[in-house]
């Protein structure tokens, strides 16, 4: 009968006790078995429907019990965890700190990463728009021919829409009336742009704005500039004084997360006539968007639905030699079809028009964010396993006076969450407060409202109960645990184990903070390099004016004579090109000796004072012919790199693409030193001046710029003399390197700041449970460096496996996966690693020595008496 009750009622009286306390539940159960027991003479059945309709009346009342409960037992909590963080203030505000900082970096972290990963992703059909990219022998990137993007179209019935992109580097002078500015931000781009890419217009239709010649939509900020306003459709402005241009259309100002950037984007048609202003020569009868020999427009495609792309790129093959009779060069040429939303994590090409970053560095911030907050939980765990054991007295008492395991597990590991709780409010606020100085070293706009967005928040609490659990659960198990007369009459409380998971918690944040360190200076010291490294080249006190008028470009001869009179100056030069930023390239198909030579040649059009005041070493031959225009248009400079392809012992009057060369010089940098050193020539040449170059002496600098100033007014009144060093323009190109080497700076200051705080309160706890060991010693005549080194001794040999562990991590990774993207870069010395070394001892007799002396001046009287 018993056991035929039992299974009929199991699962009611299991209901009953999930809603009511143990006292409850055990009277309220006796009444019902009473009641039922009377009720199953007259039917099982019956009396099993009257206990179950009695346990379903009673949830309500059940539920309200079991809230009530809760909510004074979280009450309860919280009151003792105010009562232990204002009694271990020390602790409390270590604790805090350590995690607020902590997880105000992961925060950080994850809004740049948020940001990062978000990029084009708001274009509707973003998964069928895709970048063309060509490879060829010794070019890859998205530079394409200039007619290939409207042959793809009209060849594959594939392809929906597609369109040429060019962002113009060459700032120039836009006005409207009275109003002008210096304008940098305009594209060319092909008619189905923006049917591909699906920009918000605020005015004007997205798929006739750009079909018209001399046409231009403007971004909203453009607009505002130049109208205010007043309604700017329709409305002709002037680019720089030399061509009209008609706005067919506003679209809200590019998102921050694109990979373009334009203020102002005009129909490909229109570069016919404007890329020939651009580059000097005539176009009348000359189509740049028609050239199968020149490649520099970008290509993009919007493919049909459910197109297959594998199938699509072995097509590609039979379309390039359709096209081959135009150029025989797309016979060595390939393309493949690049995801938009790979654009910005993916692309690092020399070409690239568009801002790119790289997966990498998400890849080095996802583990910094998790490197910091397991470092913050470190710290956390490491004090609470020693502070938490200082409590076991209590634990003892609440034990014998009814507290259950299950009880005070969930107490401390409630305090555990309070501390994550704080520490996630407080490093919110710092979040907001710290966002503006973040945006200017990462050059992002993040704003605090990102915290709002659903992913963050699920990743707030992800990591708010990561780290509770991780820091709270270990102290909550083995407190829990403690036998009651064990825990009242301990002397030396501890978890089994605590001081090796302490050393090994300890170890371990060491060797992060250690590896970070050397780090930030390999880094550094590869940055510097790049910046100090000599270039092969002079470009000290020369200063650069951009030419952008006809009225210089008429008379450079006279200009440059007159500059050489001023005193200051030494040396003018005037080029199409600086050394720095020679990326036009020219394909080179040449039969030589019976093997085919085909590369890429990058070339600029100089004068003949321009490789003596540029200090480039002419190796064999002589440098351009001076005073003989005929024959200068005929030579070309040749560089080692460019000689070493072609293979010729006696290079010097042979022809090269049309022209003698005249000269070879030794190889320089001509591009930042993250580029290995191509093949360069220079072609000696009177036109397509787009800079001056003017060598200055070191003294009377600005009265010498004044002077040339003065010249330029006179020339172009209209507009504001522009000029630059070109030192500090080289130094600007290493800006991303600059920001990865400030951003691991930060990481390493964090990571030595949350070392020091959970050392400090580490130390602080061993030399409390010392305090009496100490003052015995001092009565006994222990010196101060006896009770120094009893402390320190276990402490530095953590430090010691930590750099043991740290030096080989950081040299692999930072030689492999960082200093090995460079051509040119840095090996690894010991300096790094030892300086390494001596701040981690540096901050081990920070944190223990002050308060291991601290405790030594202490009154040996009033130490004995230390409880």
């Amino acid at each position: 009968m018993i056991g035929n009750r039992q299974k009929t009622t199991s699962f009611a009286f299991w209901l009953l006790g999930r809603i009511y306390s143990n006292d409850l539940k055990e009277g309220y159960r006796g009444d019902l078995e009473e009641e039922y027991l009377k009720r199953l003479e007259k039917g099982k059945w019956n009396s099993s429907f009257w206990l179950y309709s009695q346990v379903i009346r009673s949830l309500p009342g059940g539920f309200k019990n079991m809230l009530t409960n809760n909510i004074a037992l979280i009450s309860n909590y919280i009151r003792l965890a105010g009562r232990n963080i204002i009694k271990h203030k020390v602790y409390s505000f270590i604790n805090i700190t350590g995690l607020t900082v902590g997880m105000a970096c992961t925060l950080l972290i994850v809004l740049f990463i948020k940001d990062e990963l978000s990029f084009d992703s708001f274009f509707e059909d973003k998964d069928r728009i895709f970048r063309v990219i060509r490879v060829m022998p010794d070019i890859h990137g998205p530079s394409t021919r200039n007619p290939l993007a409207p042959a793809l179209k009209k060849d594959f019935p594939e392809i929906e829409y597609s369109s040429r992109f060019w962002l113009q580097s060459r700032e120039v002078t836009i006005s409207y009336e009275d109003t002008w500015f210096k304008e940098d931000r305009i594209a060319y781009a092909g008619e189905d742009f923006f049917r591909i890419f699906s920009f918000p217009f605020i005015q004007g239709d997205p798929e006739t704005s750009l079909q018209e010649p001399g046409s231009v939509v403007l971004t909203s900020s453009a607009a505002k500039k130049y109208f205010g306003v007043d309604d700017p459709l329709g409305k002709v402005i002037s680019f720089d004084d030399v061509f009209d241009l008609k706005i067919t259309g506003i679209i809200k100002d590019i998102p921050s997360n694109s990979h373009f950037f334009f203020d102002f984007i005009i129909p490909v048609e229109s570069f016919n006539r404007i890329g020939g202003y651009l580059w000097g020569f005539d176009t009348k009868n000359f189509r740049i968007t028609d050239q199968w020999m020149w490649g520099m427009f970008g290509t993009y495609l919007k493919l049909k639905p459910n197109t297959d792309l594998k199938a699509f790129e072995r097509k590609i093959p039979d379309f390039l030699k359709k096209y081959s009779p135009f150029n025989k060069e797309l016979l060595d040429e390939t393309l493949y079809l690049q995801a938009i939303s790979d654009i910005h994590l993916y692309s690092r090409y020399s070409s690239e028009q568009s801002r790119t970053s790289s997966i990498t560095l998400i890849y080095i911030l996802t583990a910094a964010g998790i490197v910091i907050l397991v470092m913050a939980a470190f710290n956390y765990t490491n004090l609470a396993t020693a502070w938490y054991f200082t409590r076991t007295k209590e634990v003892g008492m609440r034990k014998v006076i009814g507290a259950r395991r299950k009880q005070l597990f969930t107490q401390f590991l409630g305090e555990s969450f309070i501390f994550t709780l704080a520490g996630i409010i407080i490093s919110v606020i710092a979040v907001y407060l710290l966002l503006p100085a973040f945006n200017i070293i990462t050059g992002k706009s993040l704003f605090v409202s990102g915290l709002t967005d659903p992913y963050v928040i699920v990743i707030i609490i992800f990591i708010g109960i990561f780290t509770a659990l991780s820091s709270g659960i270990y102290p909550s198990i083995f407190l829990s645990g403690y036998k009651p007369l064990k825990a009242i009459v301990s002397t030396n409380p501890g978890a089994p184990g605590g001081s090796l998971i302490r050393n090994i918690l300890v170890t371990s944040q060491f060797t992060v903070t250690i590896f970070l360190f050397i780090s930030f200076s390999l880094i550094r010291e590869q940055v510097d390099y790049l910046s100090s490294k000599s270039l092969g080249f002079d470009n000290e006190q020369v200063l650069i004016v951009p030419v952008k008028d006809d009225a210089v470009r008429q008379q450079i001869i006279s200009v440059k004579n007159e500059l050489l009179n001023y005193p200051g100056v030494t040396n003018v030069s005037y080029s199409d090109k600086l050394p720095g930023s020679i990326y036009g390239s020219t394909t080179i198909d040449l039969m030589i000796e019976g093997e085919r030579k085909v590369f890429e040649l990058n070339f600029a059009n100089v004068d003949p004072d321009f490789i003596d005041l540029y200090g480039i070493e002419i190796i064999m031959g002589r440098n351009f012919t001076q005073n003989n225009p005929t024959a200068l248009a005929d030579e070309i400079i040749i560089n080692e790199k460019t000689l070493s392809i072609l293979g010729w012992e006696e290079p010097i009057g042979r022809k090269f693409r049309g022209n003698t060369i005249v000269g070879i010089m030794r190889d320089f940098h001509f591009q930042p030193l993250n580029n290995e050193i191509e093949p360069l020539g220079f072609f000696g040449s009177s036109g397509s001046v787009m800079n001056i170059s003017v060598k200055l002496t070191t003294a009377n600098i600005p009265e010498t710029i004044s002077r040339i100033e003065e010249k330029w007014n006179t020339l172009v009144p209209q507009r504001t003399f522009e000029y630059y060093f070109l030192d500090e323009s080289f130094n600007r190109r290493y800006r991303t390197e600059r920001n990865v080497s400030t951003t691991v700076g930060y990481l390493s200051a964090i990571a030595v700041t949350l070392a020091f705080l959970g050392l400090f309160g580490l130390a602080s706890f061993m030399i409390s449970r010392r305090t009496r060991e100490i003052g015995i010693r001092k009565v006994l005549g222990a010196s101060y460096t006896t009770v120094l080194n009893l402390t320190l001794k276990d402490f530095l040999v953590l430090i010691l496996a930590a750099n043991t562990l740290a030096w080989p991590m950081a040299f692999y990774i930072i030689k492999n996966l960082f200093l090995s993207n460079f051509p040119y870069h840095i090996d690894p010395g010991m300096n790094s690693f030892a300086f390494a070394g001596i701040l981690s001892l540096l901050v081990t007799l920070t944190a223990v020595g002050a308060q291991t002396l601290k405790a030594a001046n202490a009154n040996p009287a009033d130490s004995i008496r230390y409880e």
